[in-house]
């Protein structure tokens, strides 16, 4: 494996080459009738565009990883699916362009295919289109299959475009792909699947991948529930790898320094700043590259540069709208209503709340959890985060956004109303017997002697998730509930 540990930058790019044209081989003539036959006669170059914003040197951490190294691996199985799964901005689409060069380039042996599922762009979120994009690129590569799928038409007729995609699962892929034996096996990346029009149909369709000859897929998006149920299939090989903040901590760093070093080429006051834009950044590369793009326009004043790093990045609001979207839309109500309080207790918490404490601030409303954790990463269109058992939100942005009363968001925060259905729970918590025989054993000691020998707090109770928050911030949030008169609720729990 020790291919893996170094990229030869300098190496010759794959096979793999879109461009607005149809793609020119060996048999011109035969490839642009499989380009009418498959109804795709040009395409926007993505990777071409994503691989050159990629910064030297960035991203070579995925080649380390285990899971990573396991799926370029040759194996027995006749399909490997990877999933890999990050939250929004933190680079997952640079990521895949890195992935699909280093494969293209021969660091596994094998050929790359790919597609990148994008919102805005409609006519290619298809399961069809991504299907057909797929054979397009294997046609290009292998004569066998272009020629299998050439003659496919001469004998049915077939223009697969007007087609959905289970007939060209089961004619191209089913009927020709997968009874083929090439000598290498195939790796697909398709990035963005959450994008896509039918994700989880997709999954599932991938699961069911039975070929002659090894098809390794990489599948790059956000953690959503309708994937996970869809990958989550009885003898299928998948699996899953989070991106962590972590990861991309070096990569942001770099990035960093260098636009900073063009901004300000004397490098102290630079410094300063990159040290700044590090510590906001919460490992979004979106936000990262959004404030320094202010910060490039208007670097004069230090009020100048504190305003680049405050306010939300105009490109942001566009994510966070299609973020707040998925949450609003679910389905049934109960889970909504789950994820919104969620997202209040992280937007409106004094600290953030430990995944134990949260899980008991919740079960007097919800009861109890299977995995709040997983719950959390699923519903909550990817708001939040979860570092070291605490949650908080993507980013300070994030917060800024839902507590904003923004007419354009279809999910938004009442703060004041957020902090007294917060205190409310912390005083009901509180006030439950369980705990108020304790305190009023406790009246006539000092509350910093509660963890003493006379204590009548035991150890497990003093450990007790949700205890100190309660006790502790209770009255922080009947402060911050109280610009109007409180709800009935509150005055009660008083």
């Amino acid at each position: 494996m020790s291919h893996l540990s170094n990229v030869d930058a300098e190496r010759s790019p794959g096979n793999v080459k879109f461009g607005k044209k149809p793609f020119a081989t060996r048999d011109s003539a035969s490839l642009t009738s499989i380009n009418d036959i498959l109804g795709i006669l040009e395409r926007e170059d993505d990777f071409q565009a994503f691989r050159q914003a990629i910064l030297p040197g960035s991203c070579h951490w995925i080649v380390q990883k285990k899971a990573f190294r396991d799926w370029i691996e040759p194996t027995d199985t006749s399909s490997t699916i990877f999933w890999l799964t990050g939250p929004p901005a933190i680079g997952k689409t640079m990521l895949s362009s890195f992935i699909i060069d280093y494969l293209s380039r021969g660091y596994a042996l094998g050929s790359c295919q790919y597609h990148f599922f994008q919102a805005e762009r409609h006519d290619t979120r298809t399961i069809s289109y991504c299907l057909r994009i797929l054979a397009l690129q294997i046609a290009d590569k292998y004569e066998i299959f272009r020629a299998k799928l050439f003659a496919t038409h001469q004998e049915t007729g077939i223009l697969f475009a007007t087609k959905n995609y289970q007939v060209i699962w089961e004619k191209i892929f089913e009927g020709v792909l997968f009874r083929l034996s090439l000598d290498e096996p195939l790796f697909w990346v398709l990035d963005g699947l959450d994008e896509a029009e039918s994700p989880a149909a997709l999954a599932s369709l991938l699961t069911r991948i039975n070929s002659t000859s090894p098809i390794k897929v990489l599948l790059v998006s956000r953690s959503t529930k309708d994937i996970s149920a869809a990958l989550t299939v009885e003898n299928s090989f998948v699996q899953h790898e989070e991106i962590e903040i972590s990861d991309t901590t070096e990569d942001i760093h770099s990035y960093v320094s260098k636009a900073i070093g063009t901004i300000f080429p004397d490098g102290n006051d630079g410094m300063t700043i990159v040290d700044r834009v590090l510590s906001k950044a919460s490992g979004s590369f979106l936000w990262v590259k959004l404030a320094l793009e202010r910060i490039k326009e208007s670097w004069h004043t230090a009020d100048d540069i504190q305003i680049a790093l405050d306010e939300i990045p105009a490109g942001m609001e566009y994510m966070y709208e299609r973020m707040a979207e998925i949450v609003s839309r679910q389905e049934p109500a109960r889970t909504r209503e789950l994820a919104i309080d969620i997202l209040t207790w992280a937007s409106c918490t004094f600290r953030p709340l430990d995944i134990k404490e949260l899980a008991v601030a919740l079960k007097p409303k919800f009861g109890t959890f299977t995995n709040l954790e997983v719950t959390i990463s699923q519903i909550c269109g990817n708001f939040i985060v979860i570092k070291n058992s605490k949650v908080t939100l993507i980013h300070q942005t994030g917060r800024k956004l839902l507590l904003a009363n923004n007419p354009h968001l279809s999910l938004a925060i009442d703060s004041r109303k957020g902090h007294e259905y917060i205190a409310t729970v912390c005083i009901n918590y509180l006030s439950d017997m369980k705990w108020k025989s304790k305190f009023s054993m406790m009246q006539d000691t000092e509350f910093s002697d509660t963890k003493g020998p006379n204590s009548p707090l035991s150890h497990e109770e003093l450990n007790e998730p949700f205890l100190w928050y309660s006790s502790t911030y209770w009255a922080y949030h009947v402060s911050c509930s109280t610009e109007s008169e409180s709800s009935e609720e509150l005055q009660a729990a008083v």
